[in-house]
């Protein structure tokens, strides 16, 4: 049984996945340390922490050769985050030193920091991602690696690894009150070429989608503004990264009751029934029929809807990813000692 944790990841926006996660590690009893790496960074920037983000980000984008790359982690607001943490755990150890990302801390480090204890690198995003982080040089240098996208796995080598999906809050959805439906079709996330694409189709043939993110008109939702907007929608449609996995946006909007059409991946296929659960599509036409056709039939889309929620609040909670990371981990314990 893990007592001592050490969790490196992001806890400032109240949006951060990271949260329910600490607070599921802790509903467990473990004693949990947090290192805020990113507000950290942040912080040591002052006035100019934007355009600092932007230009030592840009030094990422996979066109510039490995060595200029590498130029990201000479950011003085980087490496001083570094030095603040090992300030923080000098003589500590710990039982297990979780890592959600932590692009700003550099993969150097990890030997030193493997010395307080054995370290889970926990990767939430898609291929292309993971290879502009070069998320590959964390797992190898850590005893345990994973990763909520299937495909991101063999780009991981030889580490112990697993496939581990997120999750939806139990808290947060079990005790909603319905809400009217105001609003058709919402997207809610960042707009990019081949989401704006499909938009644009979709406008085209008479569906209006109503679009929520940083980069759109209406701005962002986060926490009881989203579920809210959620709850009061016929159709959420999410449109997926390139790749097999999908992002923790799939089980939020499905935990709310609300009727999700998503394009169609890999790994929705192992954890949701299509036309039982949700509803998911694999061209921009078969996007269009399914909104038309689910529009006109409502009880068709909210026993749908139904069956999705209760898919999730018993299968793909919080609880349960937290469980399977620990259970991951204790297992091997256990196999280390005989």
């Amino acid at each position: 049984m893990l007592k001592r944790v050490l969790f490196i990841g992001v806890f400032s926006p109240t949006h951060s996945k990271n949260i329910p996660q600490l607070e599921e590690l802790r509903r467990k009893g473990i004693d949990v340390t947090t290192f805020d790496y990113r507000a950290n960074t942040n912080k040591r920037r002052g006035p100019f922490k934007w355009f600092a983000w932007r230009l030592f980000w840009a030094l990422k984008l996979p066109f510039f050769p490995k060595p200029v790359r590498r130029l990201f982690y000479r950011d003085p607001a980087r490496q001083g985050m570094a030095k603040e943490l090992f300030s923080k755990i000098k003589g500590e150890t710990y039982d297990l030193i979780l890592i959600s990302k932590a692009e700003d801390l550099h993969y150097k480090f990890l030997p030193k920091l493997r010395r307080h204890g054995p370290l889970f690198y926990y990767f939430m995003d898609y291929l292309k991602t993971a290879r502009i982080v070069e998320a590959d040089e964390y797992a190898k240098r850590c005893d345990y690696a994973s990763t909520t996208w299937s495909d991101v796995l063999p780009f991981f080598g030889n580490t112990r690894k697993l496939h581990l999906i997120q999750g939806a809050s139990l808290q947060d959805y079990k005790h909603l009150k319905r809400r009217k439906k105001k609003h058709d079709v919402i997207f809610v996330g960042m707009i990019d070429r081949p989401r704006r694409r499909l938009l644009s189709y979709l406008k085209r043939n008479g569906i209006k989608v109503e679009v929520y993110g940083p980069n759109t008109r209406n701005g962002p939702r986060y926490n009881q503004a989203l579920t809210k907007l959620y709850q009061e929608s016929r159709i959420i449609l999410n449109i997926n990264r390139p790749g097999a996995g999908f992002s923790a946006r799939v089980f939020d909007a499905m935990a709310t009751g609300s009727f999700l059409l998503a394009t169609h991946n890999k790994d929705l296929e192992k954890f949701f029934v299509k036309g039982k659960h949700l509803e998911w599509f694999a061209t921009k036409e078969e996007c269009l029929n399914a909104i038309r056709h689910y529009l006109k039939h409502h009880k068709e889309r909210e026993t749908i809807a139904k069956a999705g929620r209760k898919k999730v609040l018993e299968d793909y909670t919080w609880k349960n990813q937290i469980e399977r990371l620990l259970s991951f981990v204790e297992d091997h314990n256990k196999r280390k000692k005989t």
